[in-house]
């Protein structure tokens, strides 16, 4: 069974790290005294390493400063049954673990009542958002470009990626006219791809779990799936199977009360075809 969804995002940074250093797994595994299959299990995430364990891998790959505490930070506790982070922006190796889940895929589902998702913004809609939180300049710019350089896993066509909206996302002029038409058209281009499926909530729904706030659930191949929830000042990754189940179950409510991808791209058209005519 695979590890916990902070022992993946551990085992993800190390491997990078290891690779970084022109390191194979048992030229690792020589330099610390221990077996190249060990390493390879905390690096799959499905073996969680002791604290003392990733003190000696650190040690053997020369990591110190900021980079250091970040990954002992996130070597404390990785069995636990759910990993939080509070404080946004979120913190980097939650970022890279997030990223790393997504390129190792095989369906993401996301749920977003007021913003467009993440995988779909445009380089413009992210900016308009991200400077009027208050955000610094040069991080906004950092974290658009990787905003953007998420999207790529949206290529794979062994990846099946839905969203489902609240219309109050696409109602919503975030940046300006001319920034949300060009959202709103972005959706419309990736909408037609055959791995993605977009689905709108009418505001005038009954209630129904995408009220609750925005998640998603992320499957795999090999893996077991996870869930993420998302608010203003913590994010918060799920692996127990009861917990994973029970976001999955909101998502099958939701599909059944949503609109269907030709009615949904149809409601975008017609926005972008009222906000042109303002």
């Amino acid at each position: 069974m695979s590890g916990t969804p902070r022992a993946r995002a551990l085992g993800a940074q190390l491997r990078r790290v290891r690779k970084e250093a022109g390191l194979s797994l048992r030229d690792l595994a020589q330099k610390m005294g221990t077996t190249f299959s060990t390493i390879g299990k905390w690096e799959t995430g499905e073996r969680s390493p002791r604290l003392e364990d990733v003190v000696r891998c650190l040690d053997a790959l020369e990591v110190d400063g900021a980079r250091r505490e970040e990954l002992l930070d996130l070597a404390q506790s990785t069995d636990g049954p759910h990993w939080i982070a509070v404080g946004m922006p979120a913190p980097p190796q939650q970022l890279v673990a997030l990223m790393d889940f997504e390129r190792r895929a095989r369906t993401i589902t996301e749920v977003t009542p007021l913003i467009v998702p993440g995988l779909l913004q445009t380089a413009d809609y992210a900016r308009s958002m991200m400077t009027a939180s208050g955000m610094k300049r040069t991080e906004v710019e950092t974290r658009v470009a990787m905003r953007v350089g998420r999207r790529d896993v949206l290529h794979r066509n062994s990846l099946h990626f839905t969203a489902i909206i609240g219309e109050a996302a696409l109602r919503a002029v975030i940046g300006g006219k001319s920034v949300m038409i060009d959202q709103l058209r972005f959706l419309l281009k990736w909408g037609q791809q055959p791995n993605i499926t977009l689905r709108l909530v009418s505001q005038e729904s009954d209630w129904n779990p995408l009220l609750e706030g925005q998640f998603a659930v992320i499957t795999f191949e090999s893996d077991d799936p996870i869930a993420t929830s998302e608010n203003q000042i913590s994010s918060l990754f799920f692996h127990r199977p009861k917990d994973v189940a029970s976001f999955q179950e909101r998502i099958d409510q939701l599909l059944t009360t949503s609109m269907e991808l030709p009615d949904t791209l149809g409601w975008i058209a017609n926005r972008v075809t009222y906000l042109e005519s303002l």
